[in-house]
């Protein structure tokens, strides 16, 4: 609405329109109403005209900017932990690959893989092909040679009788001893005649050596296999050890005992924990990493032999608010997070502490636990944009 001139300015109807009453109370009077009412019609048109200048001049709202669940982050109070990492593969500290003595046809298997087993457990058979009739064969030798050395005994000992009374020579008794002798040999060598067709009849029956968890069946009923064919293998899930290296720099970080914890592939967000077994005494003159073991307790048998596992040695541990690397902006000086406070967004200096590159987390003051901040400092809005949390939140 545009400032009208004076001249212009229409006067209500009953202040153009005189009464009668006013013309017999005066001429004083009547003016003075008619004043009243130009002044009442001003009024009015001055504050029409501020309220359209003010309309103008007050900007539109910024509306708000919806936010995603992942674009939040909780500050939290939590325990931050350092150290050198260390990644490789889980294996067994107990375990056993079971293979064939003898070769033959399987006609019997045992259990499947993810059986359990006892130690001497049957695992296979393999068709002996004639080893019963070698190992009879061996004890009938056996038998023969026995009873041949009792009459070289009885001989002998007729002959030392004899020789007492004068009736023989002393090379008939030592030919009766050496007969003996010669017996004595023959009777041994039937006897390991004997346990060499036994050993070979019992390794037609395969048994497992430990106790465990069948983690591999090479072989099927009817297969025929060749001596030392891979048969079985047997584990013992409940000695579950973690293999791994770090680099001789970290020589320093590393302990007997030292805890350490790491993720295993499968269980992304559970944390498992073991202990520093064993550390190589050299390193590798290639890699110049240092091999260490580390024992982990895997009573549930949740542990895979063969799984990935990533993870840090405990070296340094701080207990404080822990919020995403990300979330810091490392822009500006000193670093900033930007904090979500009603609909708006500020920005808040912090101060950075201890890192967790494994995590991507970093302890942080001058924001307390339960704060909700921006995931993403990098892409995030300018501070004082109006956000619409996600229901999440």
């Amino acid at each position: 609405m545009t400032d009208a001139p004076l001249s212009l300015v229409r006067l209500p109807p009953h202040a153009r329109r005189e009464p009668p009453g006013d013309r017999r109370d005066g001429p004083a009077r009547w003016r003075a109403r008619r004043a009243a009412a130009i002044a009442g019609a001003l009024l009015a048109v001055v504050a029409s005209c501020r309220r359209d200048t003010d309309e103008r001049a007050r900007p539109a709202q910024q509306p708000a900017i919806q936010l995603a669940p992942a674009d939040v982050a909780v500050a939290r109070a939590a325990t931050i932990e350092t150290g050198p990492l260390v990644s490789g593969t889980l294996e067994a500290a107990q375990s056993a690959t079971v293979r064939a003595q003898l070769g033959g046809a399987v006609r019997r298997i045992g259990p499947e893989v993810g059986q359990t087993v006892a130690a001497r457990a049957l695992l296979a058979e393999i068709d002996p092909r004639g080893l019963g009739d070698a190992a009879a064969s061996a004890r009938a030798q056996l038998a023969s040679a026995t009873a041949q050395l009792d009459v070289a005994q009885r001989e002998a000992e007729r002959s030392r009788a004899l020789l007492a009374a004068g009736a023989i020579a002393r090379r008939d008794v030592e030919t009766a001893d050496s007969r003996v002798a010669a017996q004595k040999a023959a009777v041994d060598q039937a006897r390991a005649q004997l346990a060499t067709a036994g050993k070979q009849l019992s390794d037609a029956t395969v048994r497992s050596p430990i106790a465990g968890v069948v983690a591999q069946r090479a072989v099927n009923t009817g297969d025929v296999v060749s001596p030392g064919a891979t048969l079985y293998q047997i584990i013992d899930p409940s000695s579950i050890r973690l293999s791994a290296s770090v680099p001789s720099d970290e020589l320093g970080a590393l302990a007997l005992g030292q805890a350490v914890r790491f993720t295993v592939h499968g269980y992304p967000n559970e944390i498992f924990t073991g202990q520093i077994a064993r550390i190589a005494p050299s390193a590798d003159p290639a890699t110049r990493q240092i091999a260490i073991l580390v024992e982990m307790p895997n009573p549930t048998h949740r542990l895979l032999v063969g799984l990935l596992a990533r993870g840090r040695i405990a070296a340094r541990s701080v207990t404080g608010i822990v919020v995403p690397l990300s979330a810091i902006d490392t822009r500006t000086t000193p670093p900033a997070v930007l904090r979500i406070r009603g609909d708006a967004i500020e920005r808040v200096a912090v101060g950075v502490g201890l890192r967790d590159p494994l995590r991507d987390e970093v302890a942080v003051t001058g924001i307390s636990a339960g704060d909700q901040i921006l995931a993403r400092a990098t892409a995030a809005p300018p501070p004082g944009s109006r956000v619409s949390l996600p229901p999440s939140s």
